[in-house]
Formats: C-alpha cells, structure tokens, sequence
C-alpha cells in the first residue's frame, strides 16, 4: 500500500514507511500536477510547466524521463499515449488531496470530518523550483484554492458542532482554523462565545487578550 501526501510536506510512504528515494524535485512536482488535474495533461504542457528553458524536443525528453521516474515509483499509476498523460492511482495506492475531495464533495457531516483528517498543511508546504515560474504561479493558486477549501470545510464543521453542542469538538476545529488565520476576529468570537457557554470565563477572556495582542 502507497500512501502520497501533498498536505504538508510531501512524502511518498509504502505500507507506513517513507520511501528514500523519491526522484528528482522535477519528477514529484510533474506528479503532484498530475494528480490535482486528475484529467489527461498534454506532454507539451508538462515540458512547458517544468522545462521551459528547454527546447521542446528536450523538454519533452525530461518528460518521458520523469514518467519512467514516477512509473518506477508508482507502478501502473500512469496512461502514458503519444501526446498525454494521466494519473490514475490503483486500488492500493492513496493520495490525500483526492481522499480529501472526495470526502468533502460528499458533504455530510461525517465525510466533512473524515476530510480534514488528511489535511496536514498547506499544500506542497516548503516546495518550490526557483528555475520554473510557471509550475510556480501553478503551486501558489493550487495552494490558495486548497486553503480556501479548507476553511470553507472547517466553517461547516464548527456551525455544526455548535448547533449541537459539541464543543470539544468545536474547540479543536477552531484551534486549527486559527493556526491558517490567526487574524479571523469572527473565529474568536465564535471561541469565547462558546467558552462562555461552559461557563468558562476566564479563558474566554483570556482568548479576547490573544485575539487583541494579535489584532
């Protein structure tokens, strides 16, 4: 069983262990694209996105090299034709930003919790490849939309743990909300008011000095 996180820090596990050798810096961001588009990418557009300063013939030399990187990695993952290329993990092969879609595209409740388990931070968290500008401007908007996902799904976990009490559950998503935004003032309030309804005043206060000293 493979697991791949791009939650965070990317790592590639097998059966719970991280793999050494993950390839080039290259060969991981031509996959993490992959996998976000979760459609057929021409090779032009890969050699593009990652070997722009290359000419075509060798851009897209990198990218058969980088294929048969990934494809060693992850065996039978991969539809490669002539002038695509596409993503389709097998049964025993797990990537967390596909797990977390599909648990939030769901959209109850449950699935909404079992999503933000496999959010681990912001996405491709300390990746960068100074000599691509375009993969770049990719990463940074895949990063602000999956952010935006998150605390959109965080919003509706909190309004639903609150309409029903749970406030132990509250507490925990709203901590985490807070470590994305700690200026959000409306989450605040939204954490003393709860604190005041278990009759815990003086962490409510203390939350309303935190909100301020941030603020």
């Amino acid at each position: 069983m493979f697991q791949v996180q791009l939650f965070g820090s990317v790592t590639i596990e097998q059966k719970g262990q991280p793999l050494r050798k993950l390839g080039s810096q290259k060969s991981i961001a031509m996959l993490a694209y992959l996998a976000s588009r979760r459609q057929a990418v021409s090779r032009t557009r890969l050699a593009d996105l990652l070997w722009s300063d290359k000419s075509e013939s060798v851009g897209r030399k990198n990218v058969r090299w980088a294929l048969n990187n990934l494809s060693n990695l992850l065996p039978d993952c991969f539809t490669s034709e002539r002038e695509t290329i596409q993503f389709e993990p097998t049964s025993d092969i797990a990537v967390d930003v596909l797990q977390f879609d599909f648990l939030r595209n769901k959209g109850d409740f449950d699935s909404l919790a079992s999503a933000l388990e496999y959010y681990h931070g912001d996405f491709m968290d300390g990746f960068y490849l100074d000599d691509c500008p375009e993969f770049e401007q990719w990463l940074l908007q895949e990063r602000v939309a999956r952010q935006q996902q998150v605390i959109q799904l965080m919003e509706n976990l909190i309004s639903y743990y609150a309409r029903f009490n749970q406030y132990f559950h509250v507490f925990q998503v709203i901590t985490r909300l807070l470590e994305i935004e700690p200026w959000r003032e409306v989450i605040y309030r939204r954490l003393m008011s709860c604190l005041a309804l278990k009759d815990n005043r003086g962490a409510a206060l203390r939350q309303f000095d935190v909100c301020c000293e941030i603020l």
